[in-house]
């Protein structure tokens, strides 16, 4: 219980929180743009057709992974911003890195851009954007 309070002073440091949606984004480049056939992270795509099942789970990874990039964030742009103006900051860069990550697969080894990872990361970013909204409103 005593650690809990240091650490989150810490973490409402800004330039820690700046840190942490900058290691965040990082994280989430080298995911998405890394060679399918020798990642960094994580194993190799299995070689063959995509499965429904597979492409269920790369989906929701593509939905996870962008519902908290758009809140990390938000979260790190608080401190700057009004909870609005992050909040569009935070959209407004989750849409454009997710067109440029599916776009940077073109230069990748053994990877293709998808428009449906695009809309799906859209969707994704769409989404927190009208819950955090609605939260506010509400």
């Amino acid at each position: 219980m005593t650690i809990i309070r240091p650490v989150m002073h810490f973490l409402s440091r800004p330039a820690v929180r700046v840190a942490l949606a900058l290691a965040w984004t990082l994280f989430l480049t080298v995911l998405l743009v890394q060679p399918s056939g020798d990642p960094v992270i994580g194993p190799p795509a299995p070689p063959g057709q995509p499965t429904p099942m597979r492409e269920l789970l790369l989906m929701t990874a593509h939905l996870v992974t962008f519902a908290v990039l758009v809140l990390v964030w938000r979260w790190a742009l608080v401190p700057y911003l009004s909870q609005r103006g992050a909040m569009f900051v935070a959209v407004g860069f989750a849409l454009i890195f997710g067109a440029l990550t599916e776009f940077a697969q073109n230069f990748s080894a053994n990877r293709d851009p998808s428009l449906f990872d695009v809309a799906t990361d859209w969707f994704s970013t769409g989404v927190v954007a009208v819950i955090c909204w609605l939260r506010q409103s509400g």
